[in-house]
């Protein structure tokens, strides 16, 4: 389960961007009890405030097997969500260009690296190396819950083989929400 932060009231952009990359992708215990500790420990303790956190069951995904020997320059892609195609060359020249480097594990790190930096991709969806010497990375939605099931996948030649043709298996949000709230002495007494 993962914990995403939807909505936060009474609180500085400083904290919001802090307590979102903290808590974001941690197991749901933890990630309430890591918010309920970034708020405590920023809050000023002048004034009153809450965070408002939701619970997905799971963040969809979908493996990709990559072939470096298989991958021919310029003619291999990768396309995610109907994007701009992540297309093999032998020296890239922006961020729609990977580089099929020598190795299996080689090629798998430049396609994680492009993907997690790409100004498109990066917003829908994160990745990982699986396993380097079999030449497997994982996609994952940013969005925890059902939404990332829509994220679609294409590939043209070797290079890749995707397991589906969109991420899956992010599951339904689930009901129970989160108010964390930090009230000062004074605001308690009664």
């Amino acid at each position: 389960m993962a914990v995403h932060i939807c909505q936060t009231l009474y609180l500085p952009d400083e904290l919001i961007a802090t307590v979102r990359t903290r808590v974001d992708r941690l197991p749901k215990g933890d990630a309430i009890r890591a918010l309920a500790n970034e708020y405590a420990a920023c809050a000023s303790g002048t004034r009153r405030g809450m965070a408002r956190a939701f619970v997905a069951s799971a963040v969809a995904s979908q493996t990709i097997t990559l072939d470096q020997a298989a991958a021919v320059n310029a003619t291999d892609t990768l396309t995610i969500a109907g994007g701009t195609a992540l297309a093999v060359v032998a020296s890239p020249a922006n961020e729609n260009q990977v580089s099929k480097g020598a190795s299996t594990a080689a090629f798998c790190t430049n396609v994680v690296a492009k993907i997690n930096a790409h100004s498109a991709h990066s917003k829908l969806v994160w990745a990982a190396v699986t396993d380097s010497d079999g030449g497997v990375i994982t996609l994952y939605a940013v969005v925890p819950g059902p939404i990332g099931n829509l994220i679609t996948l294409a590939e043209v030649g070797d290079g890749f083989t995707l397991t589906g043709a969109a991420l899956a298996n992010g599951a339904s949000d689930e009901v129970d929400s989160y108010i964390l709230g930090y009230n000062t002495p004074a605001h308690v007494a009664g």
